[in-house]
C-alpha cells in the first residue's frame, strides 16, 4: 500500500531481506523465481482490498479509493497482469 515513489526505494531491499531469512529458517526448495512470483500474486489478490472496503462501507471512498490507486500503481509495475494469462 505504499506510493510508488516510497514502494522503488523499500521494496526490492525489504524483499530480499525477508527472502534471505526465510532460507536461513530452513526453508527449502523455494527459489527465489517462486518467491518473486509468490509476491506478485500477493499483490494480485490484494487488489480485492479496496473493493471490500468500499463495498463494506468501513472506509471512506477517498481511503478506498487511494489503496486503490496505490495497488493498481503496483500491480503495473511488477507486472501482475502477466500472471492473469
Amino acid at each position: 500500500m505504499w506510493f510508488p515513489d516510497v514502494r522503488a526505494m523499500w521494496e526490492k531491499p525489504l524483499l530480499e531481506r525477508y527472502y534471505q531469512k526465510l532460507l536461513s529458517l530452513g526453508v527449502k526448495d523455494y527459489s527465489h523465481d517462486d518467491f518473486k512470483w509468490d509476491y506478485r500474486f500477493g499483490v494480485l489478490c490484494h487488489l480485492f482490498s479496496p473493493v471490500l472496503q468500499a463495498s463494506g462501507g468501513f472506509v471512506t471512498a477517498t481511503t478506498w479509493w487511494y489503496s486503490l490507486e496505490r495497488i493498481l500503481a503496483a500491480f503495473c509495475d511488477l507486472d501482475c497482469g502477466e500472471l492473469l494469462g
